[in-house]
């Protein structure tokens, strides 16, 4: 066993499947599969029931996850302890991020490159949920995401951008006119959802209940790029924050009437004293 399974197992259960998996880890599937099977050899037991359909943990496998995540943690800050001897700041930052980077982010990376060369500082992209229970075991040290008010309960807190969403559709889509865009009026077209759980998901939600209305059909994806190719295609209508909305200058960006939804960009880490590295980066994070 060692820490290369480890990593491929966890990325398994993170994104739901060896082919996901695969997709984070830069490799192919048959890759991940051998990974994780010679690491059910070594530990003689069977982690991942597979089907056709889907990945789901074995008892074993519920049992293997939170001790898995522990020793990579471990194994982190062994190199942070070796390291720590180098003049200078030394040591390993793990961030949580989301799809379609906060700008913020992408600043204190290139200011903490720049100012602190020997801090290595990954970057991990995961859904909101698992973030949050990655920066309560350790896994991650910080997370750049958006969160529900309940999820960031346990963990500090801090909010760094708020905005308004929008609506967001094809040029030749006929729903819009030249004012503000009420959410019952979205019921007529087909719409865009991301998965469950995702924020964008839930603050969507929330407005739509608000507003008495429904959605038409639903094109559910876990990308922006399709959800933007959709709505290009003028087969469909989403709602983003309008942040997101600049990289696709083909579309047309609508503000919503009433109950408009918002989208809270937080910094979440966990209670207590940090690292030097990570307490410097968190200071970098405006």
């Amino acid at each position: 066993m060692d820490l290369r399974q480890l990593e491929f197992a966890l990325a398994v259960v993170e994104e739901g499947g060896f082919t996901a998996a695969a997709r984070r880890l830069h490799t192919v599937q048959s890759t991940v599969s051998s990974m994780v099977s010679a690491l059910e050899k070594d530990l003689g037991v069977t982690l991942f029931e597979r089907t056709t359909r889907r990945v789901r943990l074995t008892e074993a496998g519920e049992a293997f996850v939170p001790a898995a995540r522990r020793a990579l943690a471990a194994a982190r800050e062994v190199r942070t302890l070796a390291r720590s001897t180098v003049p200078g700041l030394q040591g390993t930052v793990t961030v949580g991020t989301m799809q379609g980077l906060w700008p913020g982010l992408c600043q204190a990376l290139s200011v903490m490159s720049e100012e602190h060369p020997n801090v290595i500082v990954e970057l991990r992209q995961a859904p909101a949920a698992v973030m949050q229970e990655e920066v309560r075991d350790g896994t991650l040290d910080l997370a750049v995401v958006a969160l529900a008010p309940q999820q960031e309960q346990g963990l500090a807190s801090r909010l760094l951008w708020q905005e308004p969403m929008v609506l967001v559709t094809g040029q030749a889509d006929p729903l819009t006119g030249e004012g503000p865009v009420s959410l019952s009026a979205v019921g007529s077209r087909p719409f865009v959802d991301f998965p469950d759980g995702w924020a964008v998901r839930q603050e969507v939600d929330r407005a739509f209940r608000a507003a008495k209305a429904v959605r038409g059909r639903r094109f559910e994806v876990n990308d922006l790029l399709s959800a933007a190719d959709l709505v290009e295609s003028n087969l469909a209508v989403t709602i983003l924050p309008r942040s997101l909305t600049r990289r696709f200058p083909r579309l047309l960006v609508w503000p919503i009437e009433r109950h408009v939804p918002h989208w809270r960009v937080m910094l979440v880490h966990r209670r207590g004293v940090l690292s030097e590295p990570v307490q410097t980066f968190l200071n970098l994070l405006r």
